[in-house]
């Protein structure tokens, strides 16, 4: 290339260009590295540069550079939305693919996870219906990113708001599962299922209870979700809260109707979770909503027991306070005092024997609370019992 012939990329404002052209410069020239005017502009993101290069018929579809790769593909790897959407404007192909055949303006931009370009390009006719992030649709992999732009270009351009995955996890648990509230919105808006169930039974209520969202699920409840639906363990969202121990979603499902005696597969209650987890202001909720304090499971645990084992002290005294049973025994005859001495939880067998907890009752091995424990601690105040 002529040195007395390459203002054109040198050029940092349009009237340099139109001077270059008007001197007879030629717009496709390369340089040593083969790259045309435009393609220099790309890269260094001079818009106005780029829109008068457009505009003089500079070819947005060229490929040159050592890589041989098209101007879009170059400005979605260097994430200049500015450039991307200038290029698109002039009917660069969204579509177009590297020298390989492989990558597409679109694969660069989601690997990036750009989401103002991917919008552009959907925006500007990208085939994302045949598109694919790891096996799944992109709107599922925009909802879990909360790409709410990205969502609602393809929305626009008539994606299915109900998409799931190979397991059924639709695009309304991906962002809730990660609390994107505006992308749950539009979803709502949209006319995405709340009540669809994954594989596994769980829904979008689920997903944002278990992870504390108060605000979705407020906006699922309100739209009509249903607040009891359970997994196919048996388990509901209230039971899922009461492990976790989110009490203003516990407060918001109680408000909706939730039912504190819906069990799990093993027929334990959340009262009961909450109690093993020691969740203390969950444990009084559900108490003023009607918890049965002494209900057992199938093995015959109730919440004492639960409480008592894992040494959840606080727990323990507000049950006892409620007058739940000291001396109930399990299916193999274990009482809350062989539970919490088995675990060695000093100060919840304090709690207990203080209470009325009975040292002589035997399990089903004939063993008494002493022999299930070598603390000293313990067995001095069983001795003393």
């Amino acid at each position: 290339m002529n040195r007395a012939l390459s203002r054109l990329f040198d050029a940092t404002t349009a009237s340099e260009v139109e001077e270059a052209l008007a001197a007879g410069e030629s717009i496709e020239q390369l340089n040593r590295r083969r790259e045309t005017p435009l393609t220099v502009a790309c890269a260094q993101g001079k818009i106005d540069v780029l829109e008068t290069l457009l505009s003089h018929g500079a070819d947005p579809e060229g490929r040159n550079g050592l890589s041989m790769s098209t101007p879009l593909l170059k400005a979605c790897e260097k994430g200049n939305a500015g450039v991307v959407e200038c290029l698109l404007r002039f009917k660069a192909d969204p579509n177009g693919r590297d020298r390989g055949g492989q990558t597409t303006p679109l694969s660069v931009a989601c690997r990036k996870n750009d989401q103002a370009i991917v919008a552009l390009l959907i925006r500007h006719g990208a085939d994302w219906e045949g598109f694919a992030i790891k096996g799944r649709p992109l709107i599922l992999w925009a909802c879990e990113m909360g790409f709410l732009d990205v969502v609602s270009a393809l929305l626009d351009r008539g994606a299915d708001p109900n998409s799931a995955d190979m397991v059924a996890k639709t695009c309304l648990m991906y962002a809730a599962e990660k609390g994107h509230t505006d992308v749950i919105d539009r979803l709502i808006v949209a006319g995405a299922d709340a009540n669809a169930m994954n594989g596994g039974g769980w829904t979008a209520l689920t997903c944002a209870s278990i992870h504390g969202f108060v605000d979705i699920v407020e906006r699922l409840l309100q739209h009509g979700v249903d607040v009891n639906a359970a997994t196919t363990s048996g388990n509901t969202p209230l039971r899922w809260v009461c492990d976790r121990g989110h009490v203003d979603v516990v407060d918001r499902l109680l408000q909706h109707g939730a039912d504190i005696n819906i069990c799990d597969v093993t027929e334990t209650s959340p009262f009961s979770v909450a109690c093993e987890k020691g969740h203390i202001g969950i444990v009084d909720r559900l108490i003023i909503y009607g918890a049965s304090i002494d209900a057992t499971n199938r093995s015959g645990w109730t919440a004492l027991m639960f409480a008592s084992e894992m040494g959840q002290e606080e727990v323990v005294a507000r049950l006892i306070s409620m007058n739940a049973e000291v001396n109930a025994a399990n299916a193999s005859l274990r009482t809350p005092l062989m539970l919490a001495c088995m675990k060695n939880q000093v100060g919840t067998v304090k709690i207990l024997l203080e209470n009325g907890a009975d040292v002589t009752l035997r399990d089903k091995d004939d063993k008494t609370a002493l022999d299930l424990t070598l603390n000293e601690a313990i067995r001095e105040m069983l001795n003393r019992s």
